[in-house]
């Protein structure tokens, strides 16, 4: 054998025990074939992405947050307004901060119908159409809390804002992923994809309000908290 005939051959030439010569081609071998391997597994990860998915049944919320995402109604008795008075609890909540995405003109006007309805700091809302918001992929380009058309109907759009709020979040108010919540009842389809798509990192926790409706009108409503945690990875650039 190879390994036999290099272990005489290196005994003879250096005057070592020929078992410890082939142990260590041994051990030399075993590591890049044990290297190998690793490789080709982060290979095959980084080609396909981890498809790895952690979900768990939705419980309902109890929990306050420092920090709520969520997007506006058309009406003033709505979700959005159910998510922020969980997160306030009439001042004894943990809530600070509170963006608020608009799907269009309309869903502006009621934002404010229902923050004059509140006995709430107003600063604590964020939603008009000049709030500051940078794009995480393009600094230079400002996004806007107030959607057109095309915004709203645009996954991928409605994710990087949701990303720009969070790194918002974190820059401006000292609020981390974990500190931040964010609601994915009220929006289109389109609008709650890109949110979805947005906070499918564990530290980025999800609710929904969960209601039955009586003449458009939440009854019986409850915040309930989906755990979903999926790693993503871009396959495809447009």
């Amino acid at each position: 054998m190879l390994l036999d005939t290099l272990g005489t051959w290196l005994e003879t030439k250096y005057g070592l025990s020929k078992i410890f010569w082939q142990i260590v081609v041994v051990s030399i071998l075993s590591i890049i074939l044990f290297l190998s391997i690793s490789n080709i597994k982060r290979i095959i990860s980084n080609i396909f992405g981890d498809r790895s998915l952690i979900s768990e049944a939705p419980e309902e919320l109890n929990a306050t947050f420092r920090g709520l995402i969520i997007f506006a109604s058309l009406t003033v008795n709505s979700a959005a307004k159910i998510a922020i008075q969980h997160h306030w609890k009439e001042s004894k909540g943990d809530l600070e901060h509170c963006w608020i995405i608009c799907g269009g003109e309309k869903a502006l006007t009621v934002t404010k119908e229902i923050i004059k309805s509140l006995d709430i700091p107003e600063n604590i809302f964020h939603f008009e159409r000049d709030y500051p918001l940078s794009d995480p992929e393009n600094p230079k380009n400002q996004l806007s809390l107030v959607l057109n058309p095309e915004d709203a109907n645009d996954p991928n759009q409605i994710r990087k804002i949701v990303e720009a709020i969070y790194q918002d979040a974190k820059e401006n108010y000292d609020l981390y992923d974990s500190d931040i919540i964010a609601d994915y009842t009220g929006g289109t389809k389109s609008m709650t994809a890109g949110l979805v798509l947005a906070c499918a990192s564990p530290d980025r926790r999800l609710q929904y309000v969960l209601s039955d409706y009586i003449d458009n009108k939440p009854v019986n409503p409850k915040v309930m908290e989906s755990k979903l945690s999926y790693s993503l990875k871009p396959v495809k650039t447009y």
